[in-house]
């Protein structure tokens, strides 16, 4: 009985920051550079688009053509960025391995369309959540941060795999926001301190410059991107671990009402993506 209990009383805690650290933290360092050379490859992509938008905006005969480019550039980019998460995922889960990048891209084809629209619905439902105030926005943040872990790793699709995440995280969610919280502070001071030290070192012309700024922050997102994905990754494993009886139940109506609110969030926000993109037009005609 006293060990129930004591099972109980553990389940309602998760792992500390500090455990999740280091355990993030010696992946990261063991396979550092097969990470990074997979995120290298969408920051390729980023410097590419970006310079193509830059060039295309200097043609003027192009007009709100060039409005359009661009949607269809985030579109690529938004898939794109969801296949390099996949194979991040992948190669971190394999964990005595090292998968080549053509291993994990292999793997990552038969899951990335499902990470891809799961990460749309996600998206358009903290996007609906943000109509409504923003406290809701973030508490369907982190309920559904762990939602690319269970579509990879328990084989669930769209709505289910939002209802799963969030059943996860609903008993810990402010032990898991403060997670999250704690790993951004760190990741925001150890940028600021850097950058600090590179105003001592570096002429102040040169550190102030737009090209230095975007390139800081297109290194410093290279690195923290994959370290968060690690992070995310243990924190699920340990929820997964630590699940109750109420996160795997098959309660249908609850089931259903959380797929009906999760659903509308979604359609409000997909109406305030359409409505952000019709908006250029509107404004043309009334002038």
């Amino acid at each position: 009985m006293n060990n129930n209990n004591f099972q109980k009383a553990d389940n309602k805690h998760l792992i500390n920051f500090f455990e999740l650290w280091e355990k993030s933290w010696q992946i990261y360092h063991n396979k550092l550079w097969i990470l990074l050379g997979i995120e290298f490859v969408y920051l390729l992509l980023a410097i590419i688009f970006s310079q193509l938008y830059i060039y295309l905006t200097s043609i003027k005969a192009l007009g709100l053509t060039i409005y359009w480019i661009f949607v269809l550039e985030f579109c690529v980019w938004f898939v794109v960025g969801n296949f390099i998460k996949t194979c991040l995922i992948f190669a971190i889960a394999a964990h005595d391995s090292r998968k080549s990048f053509k291993e994990l891209c292999q793997l990552s084809k038969e899951k990335f369309l499902s990470v891809t629209w799961v990460t749309f619905l996600q998206l358009t439902a903290i996007i609906g959540g943000l109509l409504i105030f923003f406290a809701p926005a973030i508490i369907l943040a982190v309920g559904f941060s762990i939602v690319s872990f269970v579509v990879i790793f328990e084989n669930l699709k769209g709505s289910d795999a939002l209802i799963k995440s969030w059943n996860y995280v609903k008993l810990h969610w402010f032990q898991v926001f403060l997670l999250f919280l704690a790993i951004f502070l760190v990741y925001l001071l150890v940028s600021v301190f850097i950058f600090l030290i590179l105003t001592l070192a570096v002429p102040k012309t040169i550190v102030f410059s737009d090209l230095f700024l975007n390139v800081y922050i297109l290194i410093s997102f290279l690195l923290f991107s994959p370290y968060l994905i690690i992070y995310s990754y243990y924190l699920y494993q340990d929820i997964k671990e630590k699940k109750s009886e109420e996160a795997v139940s098959s309660d249908k109506k609850l089931e259903k009402r959380q797929r009906i609110i999760f659903s509308c969030l979604s359609v409000i926000g997909l109406g305030l993506i359409i409505a952000a993109l019709i908006a250029p037009f509107l404004q043309l005609k009334r002038f």
